[in-house]
Parts: C-alpha cells; sequence; structure tokens
C-alpha cells in the first residue's frame, strides 16, 4: 500500500497503474492470475479470438469477464468462442466468462488477466506485484527513478527501474 501511496502522489506523473501477478487454484490446477489496475485491458492485446468486438469486449471485461491468453486456451482446450474458466476463489468456485482469448507467450502454462477490481473482489488480496508510473512529458526518468528509490527505501525490497532498462534486460535475455 505504501507504494501506491508514493507512486499515485508523484509530481509529474501523467497516469500510473498497478498489477498483481499471482496463482489461483482452480479444477485444472492452479492457474496464473495478472490483474490490473488499467481502465482498458483490453487495449494493447491482440486478440486470436473474441465474443464480438473490440468495444463488446471491453464491455464484458468491464462487466466481470476475463481475458485468457493463447497458451491457455490450448492447454484447457477452450473454445474460441463463449468459453468459460472456473477459478476457486475465498467464496468458493466461481465462474468467469471469458470474452477474448489474445497473444502472450510470456507464460507458456499461460494465465488469466482481469481487472484488478474484480480480482479484489473475489480474492482477499491487497498484495502488489507491480506498479506503472507514466511520467508527463518533459520530466527527467533519471530524477524520477532516484527519487522514487529514495522514497520508497527499506519497503520490501522494491525495486525501481525505467521502462529502457526492463526492456534491455529483455532483449538480452532473449539474445541469451
Amino acid at each position: 500500500p505504501r507504494v501506491a501511496e508514493v507512486v499515485a502522489n508523484w509530481p509529474g506523473a501523467a497516469r500510473w497503474d498497478t498489477l498483481r501477478s499471482t496463482d489461483v487454484s482452480s479444477p485444472n490446477g492452479p492457474i496464473a492470475v495478472t490483474a490490473v489496475s488499467d481502465d482498458d485491458i483490453t487495449a494493447p492485446r491482440i486478440f486470436v479470438s473474441t465474443d464480438g468486438s473490440r468495444d463488446e469486449v471491453r464491455l464484458a471485461v468491464q462487466n466481470g469477464a476475463v481475458l485468457a491468453s493463447e497458451p491457455l486456451a490450448n492447454r484447457l482446450g477452450l473454445p474460441g468462442r463463449n468459453a468459460r474458466i472456473t477459478l476457486y476463489t475465498d467464496d468458493g468456485p466461481r465462474e468467469f466468462p471469458i470474452a477474448g482469448i489474445y497473444r502472450d507467450y510470456s507464460n507458456s502454462q499461460g494465465s488469466v488477466m482481469m481487472p484488478l477490481e474484480l480480482y479484489r473482489q473475489h480474492w482477499n488480496d491487497e498484495t502488489i506485484t507491480a506498479a506503472l508510473l507514466v511520467l508527463k512529458p518533459g520530466e527527467s526518468v533519471d530524477e524520477t527513478v532516484e527519487g522514487l528509490r529514495a522514497q520508497l527505501a527499506g519497503i520490501q525490497g522494491v525495486i525501481v527501474r525505467p521502462n529502457a532498462a526492463l526492456r534491455n534486460d529483455a532483449l538480452i535475455s532473449v539474445l541469451r
């Protein structure tokens, strides 16, 4: 919560989002779940299959549907349309409609993506895995990184990294 407070009130921030990544139980074993605070989790996705137009998918997600990655859909044999997935929530099993299947190969077992608000309605988990801070034009990335490091020092091993460093590390990993 302290990280979210610092990031939310950061001067020079254009916007910020938080993410929670965890595994939840299901009848099919553990399922990776990514819950994000972004207002529209459908916008950056490339869909393999959807239950309607992009706008219909966005509306379905806003109303409680989730997205599934292509590897998860393949692993579980999910149909391209009208798919559903059961996840064990803190209140017992719950079936979620899947509004779209998207391309994502960051996890070979696949994952479910949902709004953070939906995740927190069903799981008593206030944990944050990551926070994203987007700066206003003209703001110094280096100064922001150093300022955030100072403000967040001593909080559970929080790591502050600019996007360029994350991208570089990812490219190095791919080239190895």
